[in-house]
């Protein structure tokens, strides 16, 4: 589901990239906002189930909230640049091709809990051993960092 939030949004840019018309720019809007409906709540889960059980959810979720703050300033600013020298259409197909990469990257980096790095776990650490026995049997499957 969440690729389906980022796979709208480069349909949205091309569609914003070949045409003025207003129905046109009223579907790209709806698409924009079904997007950003899904990708928010999905991030959201996504931050839920990677820190359950760490309390670290606020961090991590400031941490994606941050993140996203500067991506969209960088890409307002890198868009208006693209637009200003090169047009307007020039400019939406930037957004889509960047969408198009972020949705092709976010589906290659993504690891099942069990392959992940689990070196950082250190069992001397009293946290560590308090965390340990406060998680339930079937967590078992998810490392603790």
């Amino acid at each position: 589901m969440l690729l389906l939030g980022f796979g709208l949004e480069p349909v949205r840019a091309t569609l914003l990239a070949f045409t003025a018309s207003y129905p046109f720019a009223i579907v790209a809007q709806v698409l924009d906002g079904i997007s950003a409906a899904i990708i928010t709540v999905l991030t959201v889960l996504v931050v839920t189930d990677l820190t359950t059980g760490t309390g670290r959810f606020n961090l991590a979720r400031g941490t994606v909230g941050a993140m996203s703050s500067i991506a969209a300033s960088v890409s307002t600013i890198a868009t208006g640049f693209i637009t200003q020298h090169f047009g307007h259409i020039a400019g939406f197909l930037f957004i889509a091709a960047v969408a198009t990469a972020r949705r092709h990257c976010s589906g290659c980096s993504t690891q099942k809990p069990s392959q992940r790095n689990t070196w950082t776990r250190w069992p001397n650490n009293r946290a560590w051993r308090v965390r340990r026995r406060l998680r339930p049997a079937s967590w078992k499957q998810y490392p603790l960092w």
